[in-house]
């Protein structure tokens, strides 16, 4: 677990803090339901109107994104080893395991240019199940005003530690926790469509729809 945090954490404080200072600026205007601006470098993040175009594996997000001049890499977590396995370009062609994509799990994505998708949300809104260890999440359309904070207590008294977001300001993660489950400390920063978050789940947890099911086109 502390290996794949590790890695993701140096990779992520290699990128300039001028990408970015301007990748948060044009996410802050074009991310939500419609788009997801990804800046260049790597980034967390959660497909979600990919699935409705058939884009449901490694490989074809790797086209989907923007093809080998595009995107280095798409690498996601595997639940029971808590390692990392991801699919790349050789020559041109997608390489490595093509495995399945998850609506509401987020992954790893290398960009070597920033790209503005016009992903879309989901008409599927499943509920998330936490594994034990560091799983990658997103909500596809979260509830209104869903925030940092909520997450810590949706799955269950003990069931997360840390919620983490990666700041495209600073470069580094922004996070908030909570003490013996009570305390909540730390950023309360928004949760959004497209964007992926790194969890560290204590136990694992039941099913909990963080999705606004009050939304006509969101289906459980």
């Amino acid at each position: 677990m502390l290996i794949v945090v590790a890695a993701m954490t140096a990779a992520l404080a290699a990128q300039t803090s001028v990408a970015g200072f301007w990748g948060e600026r044009w996410g802050e205007l074009f991310w939500g339901p419609n788009f997801e601006f990804l800046p260049e470098g790597l980034q967390l993040y959660a497909p979600t109107g990919e699935f409705a175009r058939g884009v449901d594996s490694c490989h074809a997000l790797l086209d989907d994104l923007g093809g080998p001049a595009v995107v280095t890499a798409v690498t996601h977590i595997v639940e029971l080893s808590q390692s990392t396995e991801g699919c790349n370009y050789i020559g041109g062609v997608p390489a490595g395991p093509d495995f399945p994509l998850l609506l509401g799990t987020a992954y790893m994505v290398e960009l070597a240019q920033p790209q503005l998708l016009s992903g879309g949300a989901p008409n599927a809104c499943p509920p998330t199940q936490l594994a034990a260890g560091v799983p990658l999440i997103g909500v596809g359309r979260p509830l209104v005003g869903l925030s940092c904070y909520d997450l810590l207590t949706a799955f269950g008294p003990g069931s997360v530690a840390t919620v983490e977001r990666l700041d495209q300001t600073s470069g580094s993660f922004a996070a908030c926790a909570i003490d013996e489950g009570i305390v909540v400390r730390g950023t309360d920063f928004l949760i959004r469509p497209g964007e992926g978050y790194l969890v560290h789940s204590l136990t694992g947890s039941v099913p909990v729809n963080l999705n606004n099911l009050a939304d006509a086109a969101c289906t459980p």
